[in-house]
């Protein structure tokens, strides 16, 4: 085998990929791993440095851990399990981010380059052309893979289609499609070890700066996109660059960092944040950015400040959802940021929504729909629209609500906004069920769930599930109401929406008072009120 194909007429091309290794997670167990060629080298060598050794339900998770942070290299591997004459295999789990002081007892009868996993990769390193290490260093910048279009932005001086492909064909960058365009990826080992080349060349580090300022663009101008009808294809597309984008964030964010670039950072992901539930994730960023650019523009910070009180109301954190828009509203009002105003002004209604105060969340939403309507900004029409049927609905004025949610479909299927579709849809599926159209009930919480599906809004399908287990309940369905019930707690507990979780135990507490069980239903309605 070698490194790169010859390029000869008749050449027949075999990838030899790294060993199969096993995605660490808390179910895995022994007899699994055995499974995996990866973990059979590593208890094969690690026999012979200590005789008897054997994966157990105690080192399970350490070995899972060494053998997929090491890429199923074989001699890191092989590396790695020399170690166990004078570590553990959770110590040495423990060091892997400094792995090439760790991985240097390899056997002295073996080639030079094969004694250390340092020695390994000079030699390969070695092997590539000046403007080829350049961009094999400059790629360490990037976590979970990337793109061309990434690569030109951070390659600075190097060109980056034909240094690419070399790489490509020399084994160090592997390619997989993805949504129509190639991505590319450093093993982690690889990532390393640029990494380390990297610093030594370039303790400045303008490729990290040339990153930042690459994501910060594509962040941006995804904002407004998640906002429209490409909402499905850019929600991929943060998925596959998250990496990337905490990468960035975090370095704007340390102690040289750019805060103030940190703070626009974290505020345009707010969109992603809140679709995919990372609710926790992204207040965590979002506080922090908003700690640290404490000097940031007032219209910046209003902007960040509304981003963090959204996630915040997910959490069901109310009363740190109403501080964080109170100070957004002051903050946009002194910098005429009147479309953040409005913004600010629909956020503190939903929460005057919470604490039963709809007259005055009606107040704030008629400004807000005000604001919006002069500015022509057809997303922020549609939202407020439907939180004016939403207080409608609340205060029993079932024509109103109808008429505020239907003009809110309209407008959001114009602007193509298929969230704000879902959400609408959802609401008149409520109202339909509360007018005794069960079937047009049906038929809209089918076409919310559809759509939440398709975007991966988790929150949203939670909110559906619970919506059609209460359908299911008044219907006398009783077995389908509990595995809805069940579905929706499921994810409502993963994202840690503790509202959505307290009403799913009422659903399942009603569930089991019909199936004869008022012990067990009084526990859930406990749990629900705590």
């Amino acid at each position: 085998t070698s490194r790169e194909t010859l390029g000869l007429t008749g050449e027949v091309v075999r990838r030899v990929p790294s060993l199969t290794s096993p995605e660490p997670s808390a179910g895995i167990d022994p007899l699994s791993l055995a499974g995996y060629e990866a973990v059979r080298l590593f208890v094969e060598r690690a026999r012979a440095v200590r005789a008897g050794f054997a994966v157990t339900e105690a080192n399970t998770a350490a070995v899972a851990h060494i053998c997929s942070r090491l890429d199923g290299i074989p001699l890191a591997i092989e590396l790695a399990a020399a170690r166990l004459n004078v570590l553990s295999v959770e110590q040495i789990a423990g060091r892997l981010d400094d792995r090439f002081g760790l991985l240097t007892a390899g056997s002295r009868a073996a080639r030079p380059r094969h004694q250390t996993l340092r020695a390994l990769l000079d030699w390969s390193y070695e092997l590539l052309s000046e403007p080829e290490r350049r961009l094999f260093e400059r790629l360490s910048v990037f976590a979970g893979g990337f793109t061309l279009e990434a690569v030109d932005a951070v390659g600075g001086d190097v060109r980056a289609l034909d240094g690419l492909a070399r790489l490509v064909d020399q084994s160090l960058v592997a390619t997989e499609e993805r949504h129509g365009e190639l991505r590319y990826r450093l093993l982690e080992t690889l990532r390393q070890y640029a990494d380390l080349r990297l610093r030594e060349r370039d303790p400045a580090t303008d490729a990290r700066a040339r990153h930042r300022d690459y994501y910060l663009t594509w962040v941006e101008e995804g904002e407004r996109a998640l906002l429209g009808p490409e909402q499905a294809w850019w929600l991929e597309r943060h998925a596959d660059e998250h990496d990337n984008l905490r990468v960035a964030l975090a370095w704007c964010l340390n102690e040289d960092g750019d805060s103030t670039i940190g703070l626009r950072f974290a505020a345009a992901l707010w969109r992603y944040w809140e679709l995919r539930g990372h609710f926790a994730e992204g207040r965590r960023w979002l506080e922090q950015a908003l700690t640290r650019a404490g000097d940031a523009p007032p219209a910046s910070r209003a902007k960040a400040l509304n981003s963090a009180g959204v996630l915040a109301r997910n959490q069901a954190d109310y009363t740190a959802a109403r501080r964080f828009h109170d100070e957004s509203l002051a903050l946009a009002r002194a910098a005429g940021d009147m479309r953040c105003v409005a913004t600010a002004l629909s956020n503190l209604g939903l929460a005057d929504v919470t604490r039963g105060d709809s007259e005055t969340a009606r107040i704030r939403f008629e400004e807000a729909l005000a604001i919006r309507r002069q500015a022509a900004d057809g997303w922020g029409i549609g939202n407020s629209l439907h939180n004016l049927g939403l207080v409608a609905h609340l205060q029993a004025e079932r024509g109103h609500a109808r008429r505020f949610y239907e003009e809110s479909l309209l407008t959001k299927r114009a602007t193509g906004d298929r969230q704000g579709i879902a959400m609408t849809l959802n609401n008149l599926a409520h109202l339909a069920e509360q007018e005794g159209d069960q079937a047009r009930a049906h038929r809209l919480f089918d076409e919310s769930i559809a759509i939440r599906r398709e975007l991966g809004d988790e929150r949203g399908v939670a909110f559906a599930l619970h919506g059609l287990g209460q359908l299911a309940w008044r219907e006398g369905d009783i077995a389908i109401s509990r595995v809805l019930f069940t579905e929706s707690l499921t994810i409502a507990g993963q994202l840690g929406n503790q509202k959505l979780v307290a009403e799913c135990l009422e659903g399942m507490a009603a569930v089991l008072g019909i199936e004869g069980r008022p012990l067990l239903a009084a526990r859930l309605l406990g749990a629900a009120e705590a």
